[in-house]
């Protein structure tokens, strides 16, 4: 081997400890930049070539050349923020990014809603993912579309009660073995001659309000009373102001006076728990003025056929109380905030108290993630290498699950950079005094001839 050889060998060295400083320096200039991920350079023997020894045939290195700069996809660390829309994703898995016309895959989740309702990064490209289509997750990818409108108001129609009655409330004050009935006595038919929601109150072994809507989304008071019958018997009714109530014809009820609207008995076992369930309306026909026809159901544990349903009122040796009470109305409300699920599930969060599922955020997993390509704004390109995109559920398959309120931060531990630059310092250093005892040696020959 020539002494020029010796100089190839040293520059391709020098070329190699180069390309290594180049990549540490990119690494350590991104170590802010939002789901960057650390490079890492490896090398190959360049070019062996046969030599003739006395033992046979040897090979020699002809120097190094770059064998590939791998991208290290491991997990960032989190970094909290102040904006829903800021996501990261723990775990494996891209965000996809269209600009219509092409695809790319970003760790960068610094996202935002735009004034067309579309979920857009800091270049303008659209996340994808999973829309709503008649309050309905389509399984279909695109655009992910956020719609900003309020919400129309919704009439009550099922009220669902979790109760506990007292089972020492005394039915029969009196002993003569039938149950007194001041409560069970008391008109309820919303006119003048009807007894007051008030007086109901102050009559009856145990009450409990609900807001309802009517289809104007206007909300009203609903009273529901417990009386106790027997030993294992209560009945109950429902009741609201006869004031806000037109019987059709303009006829009106009385403010403040009770209207029951429906009502019905109950039986428990010897255990407290409700084992019968009647239930029937009382007043027929009637609205809300200006409203439509109510009907409203009532959830206590069973319906009238003995199934059970979603409430729960029983009986125990306690204080009468409620443990849940909701109803499935609400007024128009506005968009308020929203917020992102771990399974990319998007929320919207409204002025009245609702939360509606608005879209899902869809992540994308590669079989062999190394062999994407890096581009520019934090972007990787699909390549064969990595074969195509598995799109999806967050948190399904293998998928990472999505944290809202976060940024993924770069993978790039400072110490360890500093470590490797050190050593392609020191390498570069040794490469030079290759070349430069190579030129020296080639200076001495010359000075011979």
């Amino acid at each position: 081997m020539s002494l020029f050889s010796s100089l190839s060998i040293g520059a391709s060295g020098l070329s190699a400890s180069s390309v290594a400083i180049s990549v540490i320096g990119d690494n350590v200039a991104n170590i802010n930049t939002t789901g960057f991920k650390s490079a890492r350079p490896t090398f190959a023997v360049q070019f062996p070539h046969p030599q003739g020894t006395l033992g046979g045939v040897s090979q020699m290195g002809q120097g190094v050349t770059l064998d590939n700069i791998a991208s290290m996809f491991t997990q960032g660390s989190l970094q909290a923020t102040e904006s829903a829309l800021d996501l990261a994703i723990t775990g494996k898995g891209f965000f996809q990014v269209s600009d219509g016309e092409s695809d790319m895959y970003t760790r960068d989740g610094t996202f935002y809603l735009n004034a067309d309702g579309f979920i857009k990064n800091s270049l303008g490209l659209k996340l994808q993912g999973f829309n709503v289509y008649d309050n309905e997750l389509s399984t279909t990818l695109g655009d992910l579309h956020i719609s900003t409108a309020p919400i129309e108001q919704k009439a009550t129609d099922t009220i669902t009660l979790d109760a506990i009655l007292a089972a020492d409330i005394v039915f029969d004050d009196d002993g003569d073995g039938v149950a007194d009935t001041p409560y069970t006595d008391a008109t309820k038919d919303g006119t003048t001659s009807a007894t007051t929601v008030e007086e109901l109150s102050t009559t009856a072994d145990f009450a409990t309000s609900a807001t309802v809507y009517d289809s104007l989304g206007i909300s009203h008071d609903l009273t529901i009373f417990f009386e106790r019958t027997g030993d294992n018997t209560w009945n109950w009714s429902a009741v609201i102001d006869g004031g806000d109530v037109d019987f059709g014809g303009g006829n009106y009820g009385e403010e403040g006076a009770a209207l029951e609207i429906e009502g019905g008995t109950m039986t428990m076992d010897s255990d407290g728990n409700m084992s019968s369930f009647t239930s029937a309306a009382t007043a027929t026909s009637w609205s809300f003025r200006g409203a439509d026809t109510m009907d409203i159901e009532f959830e206590m544990g069973l319906d009238a056929a003995g199934v059970e349903n979603g409430g729960g009122v029983r009986m125990a040796g306690v204080s009468s109380t409620v443990t849940s009470l909701d109803q499935d109305g609400y007024g128009v409300g506005n968009l308020s905030n929203v917020q992102v699920d771990r399974d990319g599930a998007i929320y919207g969060i409204y002025s009245n108290g609702e939360e509606l599922v608005l879209g899902r955020v869809a992540v994308a997993l590669f079989g062999a993630e190394s062999g994407l390509e890096r581009q520019g704004g934090n972007l990787y390109r699909a390549t064969r290498n990595s074969g195509p995109p598995a799109v999806g559920i967050p948190d399904t398959a293998g998928r990472g699950s999505i944290s809202s309120y976060a940024l993924e931060k770069s993978n790039v531990e400072l110490e360890d950079q500093f470590v490797l630059m050190i050593e392609a310092q020191r390498a570069y250093q040794g490469n030079a005094r290759v070349v430069n005892a190579a030129n020296e040696t080639l200076q001495e020959l010359v000075n011979l001839v």
